[in-house]
């Protein structure tokens, strides 16, 4: 195995008082070092040790065009390298579909306490009744408690610390079942998913971590990188206790995908309380921490054995207190926000990443702005149009013989079965809400005959008019037929 130069420590941090984004660290400027860093991430994983020195660098070049042909740096006799880890929040399905059906922060809180009747809390524990002042003032007792322990400003609009204060009220099995009520959806299409699923298969990323319970990434990701081919773990059963059974090369053998707070179809695996996320299974807790950490050994003191780690958080709030514990005083850390450039949302960022402790830590902001739909250098109008550019503008540092595959059966499904102005997927299935095109189906059983019809002619064109149906049975065509087969 060739040396490996530990992590830099020397990274210059971004952060200001007064500007914690410099223009280095914001707008089209951090999308095209993302992009490089994505870029950079194929190369390795597809060439490995298989070249050395002068070659490797030779055939960089190659691959690359002018001027982004040139390594930056990159010391290839000693082999560098560096993990790229997607980091999902809530923010992702709710700017791809709106509040309706995933609904954040204080709107979760008011739809889970519809959903729990915490209206009639006497009635369901013979005590309680949220009108009366005994339940208020121990309602208001209890967010006091969790503000000043966990430091939160809004307890009464914090979903993890109502969950918690319901908890109390209710079994475990009746907010389970609650949140399976609000976030049971995975069948709905859109561009953000499929690209994240994209990278993923085509180790732009290495890894993608979740911490939402629905299941629309794990249906992007299931269809295209397919079951066998990425490791999925969500519990403690899933995880390998030795990384080198799962490391070629000291590279990952397979993508992960990750959701550390369990998911829908798996009640008993939702972890949603502050408690119960310090009280996550112990292996699932340190096999979680050494992917975060860039590990490719077990011995977590070995610094000659650690990726640098490029954090990509996209939607995410970095209010998790077991991630903050995670990526603590990390050897090597780089992140790149993708969320809101608005209001004091960067400031807010920068002060949440303030308590990993690590004055190296490097931020940077692809920031998202509603109201600014020309935002120049600076900003995108929506998710989706901040990460079809990142590919774009990655896809396009190749030379034309070495581009990778990219996203145009994506885009095709997405403009066909998506309308962008439609608030919520589901609520353009059930009916025709506000501002909903023609293209949306009025019924579900509509959606999945379209989707199907959509998969035969995708199947169809790239067959060049010729069909393998072994091939198609374990394909997309093989899952919607399957569902439109039950309907």
């Amino acid at each position: 195995m060739p040396n490996r130069k530990p992590p830099s420590k020397s990274r210059a941090s971004s952060k200001n008082p007064s500007e914690p984004f410099d223009e280095n660290h914001r707008g089209k400027n951090a999308l095209k070092m993302l992009a490089r860093e994505l870029a950079n991430n194929y190369f390795d994983v597809s060439v490995g040790y298989s070249l050395r020195g002068d070659a490797l660098i030779e055939q960089y070049k190659r691959v690359f065009r002018p001027p982004e042909n040139e390594p930056h740096g990159r010391d290839y006799k000693d082999v560098p390298r560096v993990r790229n880890i997607v980091l999902v929040g809530a923010g992702v399905p709710y700017a791809a579909f709106g509040g309706v059906q995933f609904p954040l922060a204080k709107d979760a809180v008011n739809l889970l306490r519809e959903k729990l009747g915490v209206a009639g809390l006497r009635d369901a524990l013979g005590k309680y009744d949220s009108s009366d002042p005994e339940i208020r003032d121990r309602f208001a007792e209890e967010e006091k408690i969790f503000s000043q322990l966990y430091s939160i400003q809004n307890p009464h609009e914090d979903f993890e610390t109502q969950l918690a204060i319901l908890s109390k009220f209710y079994t475990p099995r009746q907010i389970r079942g609650a949140l399976k009520d609000i976030y049971d959806l995975r069948f709905y299409p859109h561009i953000v998913f499929e690209t994240i699923a994209h990278l993923l298969k085509h180790r732009f990323v290495d890894a993608v971590i979740s911490y939402n319970f629905d299941e629309v990434l794990d249906q992007a990701i299931l269809e295209e990188v397919r079951e066998g081919e990425h490791r999925y773990v969500v519990s403690d059963g899933d995880i390998v206790e030795d990384l080198r059974n799962i490391m070629f090369d000291d590279t990952l053998k397979v993508p992960l995908y990750i959701k550390p707070h369990g998911t829908i179809t798996h009640k008993s695996s939702l972890r949603f309380t502050k408690d119960e996320y310090v009280g996550m299974p112990s292996d699932l807790l340190a096999f979680t921490r050494k992917i975060l950490r860039g590990h490719t050994r077990n011995d977590p003191s070995a610094q000659e054995d650690q990726f640098s780690v490029n954090l990509i958080s996209i939607g995410f709030a970095f209010t998790s207190i077991e991630l903050i514990e995670l990526l603590r005083k990390h050897p090597s850390l780089r992140i790149f926000h993708i969320n809101l450039a608005t209001k004091d949302n960067p400031e807010r960022l920068a002060k949440e990443v303030n308590k990993l402790e690590n004055p190296g830590v490097e931020q940077y902001l692809i920031g998202i702005d509603p109201d600014s739909p020309d935002g120049g250098d600076e900003t995108w109008p929506t998710m989706s149009s901040a990460i079809r550019s990142l590919f774009d503008t990655t896809f396009e540092r190749f030379e034309r013989i070495y581009k990778p595959r990219h996203l145009s059966r994506h885009e095709i499904v997405h403009a066909l079965l998506f309308n962008e102005d439609t608030e919520s997927w589901k609520a353009g299935l059930a009916g025709r809400p506000r501002g909903c095109g023609a293209r949306i189906p009025t019924d579900p059983r509509d959606y999945f005959y379209a989707r199907l019809c959509v998969e035969l002619a995708l199947a169809l064109l790239k067959g060049n008019g010729r069909i393998d149906l072994t091939t198609l049975v374990d394909d997309r065509v093989g899952i919607y037929y399957g569902i439109v087969a039950q309907l």
